[in-house]
């Protein structure tokens, strides 16, 4: 679609015995949606032939056709919520799933199974999170190169929680004391 020129109801009706995978946020599917659900009430595309994945789920038709993100899926994939509608995408073109919803649903069953749990921690103090920051500085290398680098480690190899806002200034001061 990157490369069409022309809006979402023209490429639908050009190529309406397609099949369109469409992997968007929350804003992009807000955008899209009404040119989508009116070309299925008007019949251009059977509402079969679209799979949306996405954080949000679509209104009217194409609700049926949504698959939505559920965000526990990040630890599966390791990644943001940025970069999970895509991973889940990719995952169920992978598995080669027929190109119906219940195919790509038992893909994400699968997933959901296959997941690990989240560990339940307390909220750490600022302390706490300094100490983590330097033993990752020092024992990661330039795998926590960046701040996005080490909140990653952080996060996903540790199992930690902490928001980028917060992480921040702490990974700022730690390197500034260790470099």
């Amino acid at each position: 679609m990157a490369n069409f020129r022309g809006g979402i109801k023209e490429l639908l009706k050009n190529n309406s015995n397609d099949k369109f995978l469409i992997i968007g946020s929350k804003n992009y599917l807000d955008l899209i949606t009404n040119d989508i659900n009116d070309s299925i009430e008007g019949k251009i595309i059977k509402p079969e032939n679209i799979i949306v994945i996405s954080a949000k789920e679509a209104s009217g038709q194409l609700r049926k056709q949504t698959l939505k993100a559920n965000p526990e899926l990040r630890h599966y994939f390791k990644c943001t919520m940025a970069n999970l509608n895509y991973r889940i995408a990719n995952e169920i073109l992978a598995q080669k799933a027929d190109f119906d919803i219940k195919s790509f649903q038992n893909v994400i069953d699968k997933i959901k199974v296959l997941s690990p749990p989240r560990k339940k921690i307390a909220n750490l103090s600022d302390e706490e999170i300094k100490e983590k920051v330097i033993k990752i500085l020092t024992t990661h290398g330039n795998d926590a190169s960046s701040k996005t680098k080490a909140l990653s480690i952080f996060r996903n190899k540790y199992n930690l929680s902490c928001s980028a806002e917060r992480f921040t200034p702490i990974y700022k001061f730690c390197k500034s004391k260790l470099y």
